[in-house]
This record gives structure tokens, C-alpha cells and sequence, in this order.
């Protein structure tokens, strides 16, 4: 027997009528309904504020965790940027330089002895080199093949020095200026080895310096579309700081 109809049957068996007994019974049950729904309504309203509750900090754990992780990448750029700009400068100065068909070199031959000597005294050459160039006849052509190759390691180092930072910070640099600062490096490279090679073995013809060219005519346009980057990106971080 269900809930109302129990109900009715009691309130009967008390020789209430049934009329009497039916009004009864449904406010009786309105009363007691009422009440459950009212209950039933309070639990699901209060697990309904808990679940949004948690999904609320659940929220807000992952936002401040993001951006605590932007905070952290976005210093770090602040900070490898100017780095890496000053490094790159510092790199191709020297490539530019060393593979410019412009190259000049001091007259040795012109020079007095006491000139000679003094000048040579403050060169970059080994001891033995500056022993054999203070012997030699042809001071032009041996100092300048000598001296080539310590511009060139000077050049090298230069690169090295840019480069291995690069490729350790790199991953803090946005991937366009990335890519642009990437092709620059090999740019320069390919230039000083164009020039390495030939000195080696030389070869006649038209394109023996092409990439030094290329280096030269494309180079320094690259270099300042590069510093433009590295501005926008700097200021945009004082900004967003």
C-alpha cells in the first residue's frame, strides 16, 4: 500500500469521511512533499556550489600556474634577447669584414725599420711568424697569408661564441625571429668557410666569393630587420611587464 492511500484508510478507520479524508490527506502530502522537494533541492544545490567551487579553483590553479610559466618564459626572453643581439653584432662585424673584397692591408714594404719592427711587435702573429717576416723579402704577401689565418680564427670565434649561445637560449626566442636570426648565422658562415676554402685551393672565375657577396649585399639588410624584431619584442615586454 502506498503512502496515500495508507493515509486515507486511516483517517477512514477514525469515521472521517472519505471527502474529508481525501482533503486531508492531500494537504498531508503537500505539507510532507513539500518539504522533501524543499531537502531534496537544498542537497543538490549544495553539491551543485561544491562541484563549481572546485571547478572554479581547479580553474584558477590552471590559470595562475599558466601564467606563471608565460611570467617565467617572457623574463627569460627579456633577458636573452639583448644577449644574443649583441653577440650576433659582435659576429657579424667580423664575418662582414673578413669577407669583404674591400680588405686592405698595411704596406710592409714601405715601411721604415724601426716601423717595421715596432709594428710587428704589436701584430697578433706568433713569435716564429714575426722571425721569419723580419727575414723575409716578400713582407707583403707572407704577412698577409699569415694574418689571414688568425683573422680567420678570430672570425670563428666570434661565430662560435654567438652561436653556441644561441642554440642554448634559443628556445626562449620567438620562432619567426628564430628562424631569421638562424639564417643570418648561416649566412655568415657560409661566407668565412667560401673563404677559407678558397684560400686553400683557389678558384678562378665569378662566383669563387659568391656567398661573401651575398653575405655583403644581403647581410646588413637582414641585420636590421633583425634589430627591429628584437626592439618590437623588448618593448612589448616592458610593456606586458
Amino acid at each position: 500500500m502506498d503512502y496515500p492511500e495508507f493515509l486515507l484508510n486511516w483517517l477512514a478507520n477514525l469515521g472521517i469521511t472519505a471527502t474529508v479524508a481525501a482533503t486531508a490527506g492531500y494537504a498531508a502530502f503537500q505539507l510532507l512533499g513539500k518539504k522533501w522537494l524543499d531537502q531534496h533541492f537544498a542537497v543538490r544545490l549544495e553539491k551543485f556550489r561544491h562541484d563549481q567551487n572546485q571547478e572554479i579553483e581547479r580553474l584558477r590553479y590552471r590559470i595562475n600556474a599558466l601564467m606563471d610559466r608565460t611570467t617565467k618564459l617572457h623574463q627569460h626572453e627579456f633577458e636573452v634577447l639583448p644577449e644574443v643581439w649583441d653577440k650576433l653584432g659582435v659576429a657579424f662585424t667580423a664575418a662582414s669584414n673578413f669577407t669583404s673584397r674591400a680588405t686592405s692591408h698595411p704596406d710592409l714594404d714601405r715601411m721604415s725599420e724601426p716601423q717595421y719592427t715596432e709594428f710587428l711587435g704589436r701584430s697578433e702573429l706568433l713569435s716564429w711568424q714575426k722571425e721569419e717576416l723580419l727575414k723575409a723579402s716578400n713582407r707583403n704577401c707572407l704577412y698577409q697569408k699569415m694574418i689571414f689565418w688568425h683573422r680567420l680564427d678570430g672570425v670563428k670565434s666570434a661565430h662560435a661564441d654567438f652561436h653556441n649561445y644561441f642554440i642554448s637560449k634559443g628556445i626562449f626566442i620567438q620562432p619567426e625571429l628564430k628562424e631569421r636570426i638562424r639564417a643570418l648565422s648561416n649566412m655568415m658562415y657560409d661566407a668565412f668557410r667560401e673563404r677559407e676554402l678558397y684560400e686553400m685551393v683557389p678558384v678562378q672565375g665569378d662566383i669563387q666569393f659568391m656567398k661573401a657577396d651575398h653575405l655583403q649585399n644581403e647581410g646588413l639588410a637582414e641585420l636590421q630587420a633583425i634589430e627591429k624584431d628584437v626592439q618590437a619584442r623588448l618593448w612589448e615586454a616592458n610593456k606586458l611587464d
